[in-house]
């Protein structure tokens, strides 16, 4: 995995699966559609530079109509998976964690594996938190 620029981005083909950074912090998990890019030149961006993107969300987001419930409403209603999204911030020095095949592979190990293949965990939490506590 890589950070990129919003350029950078958008010279990835589309497919690429990424999650918006921010320095120690990486949120969603994004597949990208396409760029938009600006046809002119302006004050604020040049012809040919990528200004915005869609993608599509791979985590569950809710219904913004849903975000506003009664206490005591069923909170599992009212969220989607895989919509299409336009990114729409145009903050050109944002930035973007990219992960390529291999990353994506693991991930998809992970969420495939069965109970047998995932038994190292226990071993390497208790290795992590021993070197912290030695």
């Amino acid at each position: 995995m890589r950070v990129v620029t919003l350029q950078e981005l958008g010279d990835l083909p589309s497919g690429t699966i990424f999650s918006m950074y921010d320095p120690c912090m990486v949120t969603g998990l994004h597949r990208l559609h396409s760029v938009i890019r600006c046809t002119y030149n302006s004050r604020y961006y040049r012809e040919g530079e990528v200004t915005d993107f869609l993608y599509y969300d791979l985590l569950a987001s809710p219904d913004i109509t849903e975000c506003y419930k009664e206490p005591g409403d069923d909170p599992s209603a009212g969220w989607s998976l895989g919509d299409c999204s336009r990114w729409g911030l145009f903050e050109m020095s944002a930035l973007f964690l990219v992960y390529d095949r291999d990353d994506v592979a693991k991930m998809v190990k992970l969420l495939t594996a069965g109970e047998k293949e995932m038994d190292d965990c226990d071993h390497h939490a208790y290795e992590v938190w021993s070197k912290e506590h030695a």
